[in-house]
C-alpha cells in the first residue's frame, strides 16, 4: 500500500512539473515563487530608484549578495535601466524546475534581449544567477506579457 501511494505521489509530482514547463502566462508567473521574483526584478529595473538592500536580500541568494556585494548588484540594475530603459517581457519559458528563459525588449535601446534566471532549489527560491545577452529573436506575441500596455 505504501509503495503504491509513493508511486502515485511521484507520478503526480512529475506530471505537475511537466505541466509547468514551457511558455508561461502572466498569471502562472505571478503564482510561482520564482516567476513572481522575475516580475519583481523587472519592476525594479523599470523603476526610478536604486533597489534597497533589504529588497536585494529578499530577491537574491545570500551567496550571490555576499559574493557580488549589494553595491555591485544595485549598480548592475541601474546600468541595465540606464542602457535599456524600461524592460518589456514578451515571453517567459520555464525550461526546468529552477530555470526560466525570457525574451524582453529594452524600450530605450530598442534591442531584443535574452535573459536566463536560475533559482535556488529550496524555499524561498531566490535568484541564484542571471545572464543577459542581445538576441535577434522575434517575439511570439505582438504585445508584451509584462507590463501589459493600454489596460
Amino acid at each position: 500500500m505504501k509503495s503504491s501511494m509513493l508511486v502515485l505521489f511521484l507520478t503526480m509530482a512529475v506530471a505537475m512539473n511537466a505541466q509547468q514547463k514551457g511558455i508561461q502566462t502572466l498569471a502562472q508567473m505571478k503564482e510561482s515563487p520564482a516567476g513572481s521574483k522575475i516580475i519583481e526584478y523587472i519592476k525594479m529595473v523599470n523603476g526610478e530608484e536604486a533597489p534597497a538592500d533589504q529588497w536585494l536580500k529578499k530577491l537574491f541568494t545570500p551567496k550571490l549578495v555576499e559574493s557580488m556585494g549589494v553595491k555591485k548588484l544595485q549598480g548592475l540594475i541601474s546600468e541595465t535601466r540606464e542602457m535599456e530603459g524600461q524592460l518589456h517581457l514578451y515571453t517567459a519559458r520555464r525550461t526546468g524546475m529552477f530555470k526560466y528563459k525570457l525574451l524582453l525588449k529594452g524600450v530605450k535601446s530598442g534591442e531584443w534581449l535574452a535573459m536566463v534566471f536560475t533559482f535556488e532549489e529550496d524555499e524561498p527560491y531566490r535568484i541564484l544567477g542571471i545572464t543577459l545577452d542581445s538576441t535577434e529573436a522575434e517575439p511570439d506575441r505582438a504585445k508584451p506579457l509584462y507590463p501589459q500596455l493600454n489596460q
